[in-house]
C-alpha cells in the first residue's frame, strides 16, 4: 500500500507519524462505512469487476469527519491474479455537506404550511415567467392541479394570488427565483 503526499494531506497524516497498512487505513475509516471494506478484504470482490468506486467517510486525527470518494481499478498480474489496487481519492466533503443542505432546504420547502412558488429568473417569452416548482400547500390555496400550475407563467399566477391574498386573506406566501445559466 502506498500513498502520494495529497492522500496523506487528505487524511490529516503525515507518512512519520501514520504507519501506512489495511488495517491502520481501515482504522481510519467511519464505523458505519467500514463494511464497504470488507468485500475487499475478503478478496472476491474484484474477481468479477476491474473498478470500482466509493463514498465513505474517515475520521481525522483531530476527530473531525472528512468525505472521500475513491475510485479504483484491479491491476492484473502476469498470472492473471492480483492483490493490487491503484486509484484516485478525492474530498468531497464540501459536496456532502451542500446535499445535506439541499435536503434540508427541500424538506422545509414541501412540508410548509405556506405557499411556495419557485420561477425561473427570465422570461423566455412575453408570457411570463415559467413555473418551475409549487409545493403542495400552494396547490391546495389555489385550488388548481399541479398539472394546470406548472404549465402556466406568472403573468397568470400573479393575479390569481392577488385575488386569493385579497379572498382568503392570505399573509404569507413566498415566490422564490430560479437564476438560470
Amino acid at each position: 500500500m502506498t500513498w502520494s503526499e495529497e492522500v496523506y494531506r487528505l487524511w490529516g497524516v503525515t507518512k512519520q507519524d501514520f504507519v501506512l497498512n489495511y488495517d491502520n487505513f481501515l482504522n481510519t475509516v467511519h464505523p458505519d462505512d467500514q463494511h464497504l471494506f470488507n468485500k475487499i478484504k475478503v478478496g472476491t470482490h474484484y474477481k468479477n469487476c476491474e473498478t470500482d468506486e466509493l463514498t465513505f467517510r474517515i475520521i481525522l486525527p483531530n476527530g473531525s469527519i472528512r468525505w472521500i470518494h475513491e475510485i479504483v481499478q484491479l491491476v492484473p498480474s502476469r498470472n492473471g491474479s492480483s492483490d493490487i489496487l491503484e486509484g484516485t481519492v478525492q474530498d468531497v466533503t464540501d459536496q456532502k455537506k451542500e446535499e445535506q443542505h439541499l435536503r434540508l432546504l427541500e424538506s422545509v420547502v414541501t412540508h410548509t404550511k405556506e405557499a411556495v412558488m419557485i420561477i425561473e429568473a427570465e422570461p423566455l417569452d412575453e408570457s411570463g415567467r415559467r413555473i418551475i416548482y409549487v409545493n403542495q400547500a400552494f396547490v391546495q390555496i389555489s385550488g388548481y392541479s399541479l398539472n394546470d400550475i406548472l404549465q402556466s407563467t406568472t403573468s397568470f399566477f400573479t393575479i390569481a394570488i392577488l385575488i386569493l391574498k385579497n379572498a382568503i386573506g392570505l399573509r404569507n406566501y413566498w415566490i422564490v427565483v430560479k437564476l438560470l445559466n
